[in-house]
């Protein structure tokens, strides 16, 4: 097939639709491949809760010293005079 000069730019364009529009598909495919494909990371696991909660136990500790710490102020201010 020939081609009269002032269409000469006709198969350059097909080509390049072509190569765009192969390279625009092929974009798609791996994209779905991607999103589609399983994690490589591990599954998440539940961890157990523990059966004792610690926090409870220290706050406990924690309030008597403060009480122990508030009497032992409360005594010394009384003491004073003034």
């Amino acid at each position: 097939m020939e081609l009269s000069l002032g269409n000469r730019t006709m198969p350059t364009q097909r080509n390049r639709i072509t190569y765009l529009s192969a390279v625009a598909a092929l974009m798609t495919v791996a994209g779905v491949a991607y999103w589609t494909s399983p994690s490589s990371a591990e599954s998440a696991r539940r961890i157990p809760t523990a059966a004792v909660d610690e926090r409870l136990e220290h706050r406990a500790k924690l309030r008597s010293s403060q009480a122990a710490a508030f009497g032992g102020c409360k005594a010394f201010f009384s003491t004073l005079t003034g």
